[in-house]
């Protein structure tokens, strides 16, 4: 057996379509999956364009996209990455449901794609549907259909739109999902240089050739003035018991650094990678056949990728059991891509368990069982890849290269891992919860099993439960811009338990493995009804969060804190993490 070190990954750089993925084995050879990666022709980029001149002319250039699964994520990372004024609306947040509903809804184009959602419409897609068009009708706007672009594949039946968007067979299986590109397009993105960008990464592979070197100066330099290596932070001794030290210094816990145009990093600076860049210095990564890391490709042909070798790399880390993929944005212009990645590992190599960050440097980003990775814009000259800290792997290069790159990556990885084990049985029904809560303490209830007498000694008591190699998921079912700063939950919790530690908007979209649960739930204020059917957006929001937690059967650790005030509750669970 033929160890892969990091040492031995760290040699090569893998470049393709303008993306260069430091860190990785180039991969000539073949890897099978289900079905090969495709994007969509160029006129999908020539309808998207001809639609968006036509609702502008009509004065519709307010851009909500109502959807689920994969189409949420990806364009949500356009919005982000290009500063685009888009919607998203996935979950059914009735506090995120009334603030899009009370926005100027004359201006308004509501973005459906019920039809393209596996599973047929989702609850909170008929229920945002049902509400605008509502809404549309209690303005006094004449048409309501006219504010809707339906999107429907080939074999659907699309709702009445004065605008349906039909999808070819070759849209309706992108790679990168056609409701994003379609809503992103409508708030004014680039379709056509997105797919550009993508495409380079399913051209025909060239003759194999040697791995490249390293750029000249990718080696270890002193740091910039002022610039502190901030030691592993995720898994250090707790002291007092199960409690780490504060924040490493140079990098205080906060939002990620502002957004900044590529090959100039903000916030952090760009230092040269740091001695587990160099080689023969760093512990093992995998230990794997070398024949069976150096030899890959997926189905699409292309060989020595950025994708294909990302996807190798991350399954022989998981095989040595580094199954923590610790992601965090560069700074150098591409922000938002975690629930992208989230998402696509979910669905194609659950066995890959990503860790969102708030910067390379916040809590989590270094441990035994991690892998770190830095995503970023196209590298200056002279930049250097890792955001300031040395991370495993780094991956930079334009926004549609970096979408359809994960994409393929979580199918490399998936063909190369074994399948999760079958999830224990539950009898139906969640189990029954004390219609008190357990304890309270101020603006916080606190329900679910535990010994603790103070909020904080039960989330301690939840963190300090979870076994080694698991991870605590956190599960906010709040509003992601209202409560936003629940977010930040994250990093203290993480900073105060040697465990992984994720974070995400309810409900999940996983919550696989030996994984322990912190869900957050909110009071709500302005509910609104679903029109047409019998329930509020509350009680649907509050009904998916109640399937999330364990069911009968399952004795996976949770925890449910509820915010009778959410501003203040939020500020409270963080001054009690310490964060």
């Amino acid at each position: 057996m033929q160890g892969v070190a990091v040492s031995d990954l760290l040699d090569h750089v893998v470049a393709a379509a303008g993306l260069t993925l430091f860190g990785a084995v180039p991969a000539p050879g073949r890897v099978g999956t289900a079905a090969p990666l495709a994007l969509p022709g160029p006129g999908l980029a020539d309808r998207i364009t001809a639609l968006r001149a036509d609702l502008r002319a009509q004065g519709l250039d307010r851009v909500v996209l109502v959807t689920t699964g994969a189409a949420a994520p990806a364009a949500a990372a356009i919005a982000r990455t290009l500063g685009l004024r888009l919607t998203v609306l996935d979950t059914a947040d009735p506090h995120r449901a009334h603030a899009a509903l009370a926005g100027n809804l004359p201006r308004t184009v509501v973005v459906l794609a019920a039809a393209s959602e596996p599973a047929g419409p989702a609850a909170e897609t008929d229920a945002h549907r049902r509400a605008f068009h509502q809404a549309f009708e209690a303005a006094g706007l004449p048409d309501p259909t006219r504010h809707f672009v339906v999107v429907a594949t080939p074999d659907s039946t699309p709702e009445p739109s004065a605008h349906p968007f039909v999808l070819t067979p070759d849209e309706s299986r992108s790679a990168l999902p056609a409701p994003a590109l379609i809503a992103a397009g409508l708030a004014g993105a680039d379709v056509a240089e997105l797919l550009a960008e993508a495409s380079g990464l399913l051209a025909e592979p060239a003759p194999a050739s040697p791995p490249a070197p390293l750029p000249t100066g990718f080696a270890p330099a002193p740091p910039p003035p002022g610039f502190t290596p901030a030691p592993p932070p995720g898994l250090a001794p707790a002291s007092p018991p199960g409690l780490a030290p504060a924040p490493p210094p140079g990098f205080p816990p906060g939002p990620p650094p502002a957004r900044s145009t590529p090959g100039s990093p903000t916030g952090f600076p760009s230092a040269a990678p740091s001695a587990s860049f160099t080689p023969g210095t760093a512990p093992p990564v995998a230990s794997a056949h070398k024949s069976e890391i150096s030899g890959l490709s997926d189905e699409t042909g292309q060989a020595n990728g950025p994708g294909v070798a990302l996807g190798a790399a991350i399954a022989a880390a998981v095989r040595e059991g580094r199954d923590k993929l610790a992601v965090a944005a560069d700074g150098t212009g591409i922000e938002g891509l975690g629930e992208w990645i989230e998402h696509v590992f979910a669905v194609a190599a659950p066995r890959v368990v990503p860790i969102i960050l708030e910067n390379p440097a916040s809590w989590g980003h270094a441990g035994p069982d991690v892998l770190s990775v830095t995503v970023g814009g196209a590298l200056g000259r002279g930049v250097m890849p890792g955001g300031g800290i040395a991370p495993d792997l780094s991956v930079n290069g334009p926004l549609g290269a970096q979408l359809l790159a994960w994409a393929q990556a979580a199918r490399v990885a998936g063909t190369l891992l074994p399948p999760l084990p079958a999830p224990p049985a539950e009898t139906p029904g969640e189990v029954p919860q004390t219609p008190t809560p357990t304890l309270v303490e101020g603006a916080i209830e606190v329900y679910g099993e535990t010994t603790a007498t103070t909020l904080i000694g039960a989330i301690d008591e939840l963190a300090h439960g979870v076994p080694e190699g698991g991870c605590l998921a956190i599960a906010a079912h709040l509003d992601r811009d209202g409560d936003a700063a629940a977010a930040e939950v994250r990093d203290a919790l993480a900073g105060r338990v040697a465990r992984a530690v994720t974070f995400g908007w309810g409900p999940r979209a996983r919550l696989a493995g030996a994984v322990s649960l912190l869900q957050i739930t909110g009071a709500v204020t302005h509910d609104v009804r679903v029109p047409g059917r019998p329930y509020t957006f509350g009680e649907l929001q509050a009904s998916a969060a109640a399937a999330e937690r364990p069911g009968r059967g399952d004795d996976r650790p949770a925890l449910r804190l509820h915010l009778t005030d959410r501003a203040t509750g939020i500020e409270q669970l963080l001054a009690a993490l310490g964060g």
